[in-house]
């Protein structure tokens, strides 16, 4: 008898203890604004938490304090902010990200803080990243080597593409070990002296006086510039002669991801490395939960130069076969971070880059693709009329999917004569969708 009841409190104990382990607790976020900013907290800014584990979302907005009071269950969670305020014909965002922090009964009541960071918009923006490939011809294998990017001029100005580079982050995917994170912060999160590591080497348009005119694009293709649907039919055709192209086969002469372009792509548009550090032969995006991003050196500085300093570079988790360059904040343009659905994922791209993230589901041929800013495209005079809705290409009836929440098909209005102004605030959940289909192959 005296055992069972041994065993019986035992049983009780557990039971408790489990209870309380998934009971609700009030948690808040406090909102910090930079002491250099004019603005400052206001009601009504939304604050998203992501449970990292289930991929539970809630969301709450901060009273005029900038306090926001959500009531959650034990995890491991990660937090962030978007305010964007407008003023004297200049756009600031405010972004602020808390990265995998755990959660127990032990915060109930706590306030945890977010220091938010200001950054101003860009004229050129990612509208399209296009980088998990497609089924083969008989949906066996995936073919992942027709990655491209669209760049979109954003402004009513002239964008010029003047030492503009693009590159990723290493570690490349979204999920795993990431060695850049300690003690819950990435460790090139250092204010003002903040950089962003770029794997391998950046591909740079050079000292071009070549510029995107207003509400027109350009296309970059990431693996090849062929026609791939010649072989897979479900892929993108990339040979159009004013696509460009990262070409550089003295650096990167791995075939598979670097083919010889279509002889209809001019030289003139191969985009090239500057210095490459480690031995790889090829320049491997993730296909599938890629950091990516967009930055322009100022005018006076020598990329090369730049690049072959070694206090401009960093070893990723010391391993010297991962070398990375440090690329400064306040050169980014603009970027994306993608995590992958059903995995854990860490933040790679700080606040200031990208305080979010778009989930993405690979090898089907989906694409990320940029919200339409609904208020700013309809208020252009005689653009409402040109515009097409009832979207049609989201993926929110699928598992992980999403789509645009203003309705537009930005495509098709284009199509239409309309000029489309896309969302922009430096924040990947807010500004991207996952899009049916690469809009390439509308």
């Amino acid at each position: 008898m005296l055992f069972a009841a041994l065993f019986s409190g035992g049983c009780l104990n557990n039971l408790d203890e489990e209870e309380k382990s998934y009971s609700d607790m009030q948690i808040s976020i406090q909102l910090n604004y930079p002491e250099s900013s004019e603005y400052g907290p206001q009601q009504g800014t939304t604050v998203r938490m992501t449970e990292s584990t289930r991929g539970t979302v809630y969301e709450a907005q901060t009273d005029e304090n900038g306090l926001a009071t959500f009531t959650l269950v034990p995890g491991r969670y990660t937090a962030a902010a978007t305010d964007k305020r407008a003023s004297n014909a200049t756009i600031m965002v405010f972004n602020g990200t808390m990265t995998n922090r755990n959660i127990s009964m032990a915060d109930d009541g706590s306030v945890l803080p977010i220091d938010l960071q200001a950054s101003a918009l860009s004229q050129l923006v990612i509208k399209e990243f296009y980088f998990g490939g497609c089924p083969d011809n008989d949906g066996t294998k995936a073919y992942q080597f027709d990655k491209y990017v669209i760049l979109y001029n954003n402004s009513d100005l002239d964008a010029p593409l003047y030492n503009l580079s693009l590159s990723m982050i290493n570690p490349y995917n979204s999920y795993g070990s990431n060695h850049d994170i300690v003690d819950g912060k990435l460790i090139y999160d250092l204010g003002e002296d903040s950089w962003i590591p770029a794997a391998a080497a950046f591909w740079t348009f050079g000292p071009t006086d070549v510029v995107v005119k207003p509400g027109e694009q350009i296309v970059i293709a990431l693996n090849n510039a062929n026609d791939n649907t010649l072989t897979y039919t479900n892929s993108v055709d990339l040979s159009d002669p004013s696509y460009y192209i990262t070409y550089d086969p003295e650096d990167f002469n791995n075939k598979n991801y670097h083919p010889a372009p279509s002889a209809n792509i001019p030289t003139s548009h191969y985009l090239t490395v500057s210095v490459k550090l480690g031995t790889s032969n090829a320049w491997p995006l993730s296909g599938s939960s890629p950091a990516f991003f967009l930055f322009a050196a100022p005018l006076g500085v020598d990329l090369a130069e730049f690049a072959s300093n070694p206090d401009n570079q960093n070893l990723y988790n010391n391993s010297t076969s991962q070398g990375r360059f440090k690329i400064p904040v306040d050169w980014i343009l603009d970027g994306i971070e993608v995590f992958a659905a059903g995995k854990s994922n860490n933040k790679r791209l700080l606040a200031t880059v990208d305080a979010g993230s778009v989930l993405f589901t690979n090898t089907l041929g989906y694409t990320c693709y940029r919200n339409v800013d609904v208020e700013a495209t309809e208020a252009i005079e005689g653009n409402k009329e040109k515009l097409v809705y009832n979207y049609a290409y989201g993926t929110a009836d699928l598992a992980d999917g999403s789509t645009d929440p203003s309705g537009i098909d930005a495509e098709a209005s284009i199509r239409n004569g309309a000029r489309i102004i896309y969302q922009d605030t430096n924040n990947s959940t807010n500004d991207f969708h996952m899009r049916r289909q690469a809009s390439l192959r509308d």
